[in-house]
């Protein structure tokens, strides 16, 4: 998958920002319902940790900052939008791309760090929202931000999303498995209660997956390609990450594999 500025982009990127589309107008239908409740932050919180150039020319694709805050003004909410990159250039262009949208906010460095200065305080009234990791390569060092955010109270209700190609983290598990590429739903379930896997495009190399998170028990699944990590197709899917076939026969011994997320507590 060729790559500029560090984003990476081919003809099945505009079939995973469509699905990304799906899965933020569900989201959105759902936090318009549930906001009424006093308790809860009237303004809904976004976090792109993967902010990119905004849009894609070579594909004439809008970027996920571009498409959320389409939908969250779409279902007129009252929302607040933090977008991190990395490339100088990129936040050139992604800036421009976002200069209708006055309540998305664009932060220049590591997401690690410069969007932890972004979330809500203690002191702040619980909010809805999402958290978006959408990395070139295995999401493996995206996992640092997410635990951050999960041991906050004020963050208990938004949402994780993660965008990751198939292909490229099964060849990356596959080399290095002792690198902690693997997809481990003990340690997903710290950061979140409940997880769904979206069934891979076949179409494309890549073939782009989607891991969404969440705390609410009645959460409903987003589209009919989703599935609890706890089911049969949902193990299955994670089972084609995490066991490397050596033959049409074999399987690599599972005992000693590191996690995804090792280091997650």
């Amino acid at each position: 998958m060729p790559k500029k500025n560090g984003v990476g982009n081919s003809a099945s990127t505009f079939q995973k920002q469509e699905d990304f589309v799906k899965i933020m107008s569900m989201l959105g239908k759902i936090w318009k319902g549930v906001i009424k409740h006093s308790f809860i932050s009237n303004t809904i919180l976004y976090y792109d940790m993967n902010g990119g150039p905004g849009i894609t020319l070579d594909y004439i694709v809008a970027g996920s900052p571009v498409l959320a805050a389409i939908v969250l003004n779409e279902n007129n909410l009252d929302h607040r939008g933090y977008v991190s990159e990395m490339s100088e250039k990129n936040v050139i262009t992604l800036r421009q791309a976002m200069m209708t949208y006055n309540d998305f906010y664009i932060v220049q460095g590591d997401n690690k760090t410069v969007l932890k200065n972004c979330l809500p305080d203690m002191m702040h009234k619980p909010s809805y929202g999402l958290v978006y990791a959408d990395p070139n390569g295995s999401p493996r060092d995206e996992f640092q931000f997410l635990e951050y955010v999960s041991n906050q109270k004020s963050c208990r209700y938004i949402d994780f999303l993660i965008s990751f190609g198939a292909a490229g983290t099964k060849r990356a598990i596959g080399a290095h498995p002792d690198r902690g590429h693997q997809i481990d739903a003990r340690k997903l379930k710290r950061l979140k209660d409940f997880w769904f896997i979206r069934e891979f495009m076949t179409k494309g190399v890549n073939k782009w997956c989607f891991l969404l998170g969440t705390n609410w028990d009645k959460f409903p699944i987003p589209i009919n390609t989703f599935y609890s990590i706890g089911s049969d197709k949902g193990k299955e899917l994670i089972d084609f990450f995490n066991i490397q076939r050596q033959d049409d026969n074999e399987y690599l011994n599972e005992s000693g594999q590191i996690s995804l997320l090792d280091g997650v507590s």
